[in-house]
């Protein structure tokens, strides 16, 4: 079967191809997000797919449209390749979900119908033969939407495997208690883009550090220091993602250079956060923030977001010292000289165990699920569900 096969019972549905990037543009234009102070929406730039080709060189993109050809909706798959208990294994994110609030009832629940039976023949389709997991993420704020979309669907289901909170942060706070201890464990800051730091540990050691604490993963990435394995997805991401080098890799070592975490800085181009109808307190919020040495919000509301990606710390960490040394790895990104964004966005995990982090900025609680059809659910095993036990899931902000 194939997912042609599918769509065939569904005529408002179908795949896009690169002639529906004007369509599809517009459609995320209007469609926005809005909150009880601000609206946003993302902005992906001339081409919708660009970010698309960023996340992986496998995706497919479901378009809901209208009669008129107007499209209603969007849902994607992404495939990508992790390691699985030490084997490379292709899984499947699924995500770019949008529904115009004017798309027909009957639509909505040709789509939801549509949704399940996708899930359910999954790895019958010849597009996706080999795939082993469907994984996504929802905030825990739209949670109700989840509900709506899961309630009485015989098909599938999804099974929580980890919480997360997503960080937004704007500057460190003003009075911290872990400058001695950072004075005393001689934490330095490296990075190899010259306008930071000149460091003495290279990129090359970085990637190294960041491909070697990955295979203590259980569900990690497919990042591999096996030489038979390249390219790998690290390597893929050097080629694939627009204005992504060795430069963008940072770390904090000790006094001896022994990495304790690191990640690579990105700005996604293809992915802009625009905000816009600003009520008075986030209006003040814009007006200060140049006295807070961050740019001021040009009119166009483009929010510049840093994200702090191929995040990971050394295995044998406690938590006092891996909560010591992420402080100081965002202390330093947030302090940079002549900083260019607004807000750096990362991940946090409770299988980090962290202490609480000391930064102004917006948390954003939610969850990953791995999706699962019914007739698996009445019959699941532990080899069939992901294990996120000890070890945080493999999820880039930056590619969500």
């Amino acid at each position: 079967m194939r997912l042609q096969d599918l769509l065939q019972s569904y005529p408002h549905f179908r795949l896009a191809t690169e002639q529906d990037n004007q369509k599809i543009l517009k459609f995320f234009r209007d469609i926005g997000m809005k909150t009880s102070q601000y609206s946003v929406r993302y902005d992906r730039g001339e081409d919708f797919f660009q970010f698309s080709k960023e996340q992986s060189r496998q995706s497919f993109l479901f378009l809901i449209e209208n009669e008129e050809g107007e499209i209603k909706g969007t849902g994607s798959i992404i495939l990508i390749n992790h390691f699985y208990k030490n084997e490379k294994t292709t899984c499947a994110y699924l995500g770019d979900l949008r529904i115009s609030p004017t798309t027909n009832p009957r639509v909505r629940i040709h789509w939801k119908k549509f949704y399940g039976e996708l899930v359910y023949h999954f790895k019958d389709l010849e597009e996706f033969q080999g795939t082993k997991f469907l994984y996504t993420a929802v905030l825990d704020e739209n949670l109700e939407a989840l509900k709506s979309l899961t309630k009485n669907n015989p098909h599938f289901q999804y099974h929580p495997l980890s919480s997360y909170v997503a960080h937004s942060i704007l500057r460190p706070q003003l009075f911290k208690n872990y400058f001695l201890r950072n004075r005393q464990l001689k934490l330095k800051f490296h990075s190899n883009n010259s306008d930071i730091s000149s460091s003495p540990v290279s990129a090359d050691h970085i990637k190294s550090f960041i491909r070697t604490e990955n295979s203590f993963h259980t569900f990690g990435h497919f990042f591999s220091l096996n030489p038979n394995d390249q390219p790998d997805e690290l390597e893929r991401r050097l080629q694939d993602w627009q204005n992504f080098s060795d430069e963008n890799f940072v770390c904090v070592a000790d006094h001896s250079h022994k990495i304790l975490v690191a990640g690579a800085t990105k700005e996604f181009q293809s992915k802009k956060l625009v905000i816009s109808e600003m009520r008075w307190p986030i209006k003040i919020l814009t007006k200060i923030l140049p006295f807070l040495g961050i740019p001021k919000i040009k009119s166009d509301g483009v929010i510049k977001v840093q994200y702090l990606t191929h995040l990971v710390f050394h295995h044998q960490l406690s938590s006092e010292e891996k909560t010591l040394a992420l402080n100081f790895l965002l202390e330093n990104l947030l302090r940079k000289k002549n900083r260019d964004f607004h807000i750096l966005s990362f991940f946090e995990f409770p299988q980090w165990n962290i202490h609480p982090l000391k930064f102004y900025g917006i948390k954003t609680p939610a969850k990953f699920y791995q999706v699962l059809k019914i007739s698996q659910v009445d019959s699941i095993t532990s080899e069939e569900i992901i294990n996120l036990s000890q070890m945080a899931p493999p999820f880039e902000i930056g590619i969500s």
